[in-house]
């Protein structure tokens, strides 16, 4: 059983490892931790902060949560993210062209993830999430060999 978010809201962060500082808003009295002091949850709330890009947002997810892999939902709106992701009043250029893209990026990435933008992942987009995310690994692949 998975408890509340670990919820790093409103807490001005300039960059995400500003967050290693932070003491998590504990508006539930079932937040739950392991041995190790790391919350046992699959959700992390990170919006309303100033954080311009997703820089060391690994660390900062290990550092909070007991199982990482297993993150199903995260809230990064109302922040200055422009390269990344688009979410709620970012401010990107040409959202309509980045957002198909991001979305499949984030999907292939976070394969447990169930909601984005407040809406359901679908198995149509895990299927073309993972054919798009195997055809950048192969194009890596090759890339890297031709410069041998």
């Amino acid at each position: 059983m998975y408890g509340p978010p670990v919820d790093l809201s409103f807490r001005s962060l300039a960059q995400i490892s500003d967050a290693l500082a932070a003491k998590p808003q504990n508006r539930h009295r079932s937040a739950k931790t392991n041995s190790e002091g790391k919350y046992v949850c699959c959700s992390m709330i990170l919006n309303n902060n100033k954080l311009p890009n997703l820089v060391g947002f690994l660390d900062v997810l290990n550092h909070f949560v007991d199982q990482p892999l297993k993150l199903m939902w995260l809230d990064m709106s109302f922040n200055k993210l422009k390269t990344y992701l688009y979410l709620h009043v970012s401010n990107l250029v040409c959202t309509c062209c980045l957002f198909f893209f991001c979305r499949r990026y984030v999907i292939s990435n976070l394969t447990q993830l169930k909601m984005m933008d407040f809406s359901a992942v679908t198995r149509d987009e895990r299927v073309m999430a993972g054919i798009w995310r195997h055809s950048k690994i192969q194009s890596k692949g090759t890339k890297e060999s031709s410069h041998d």
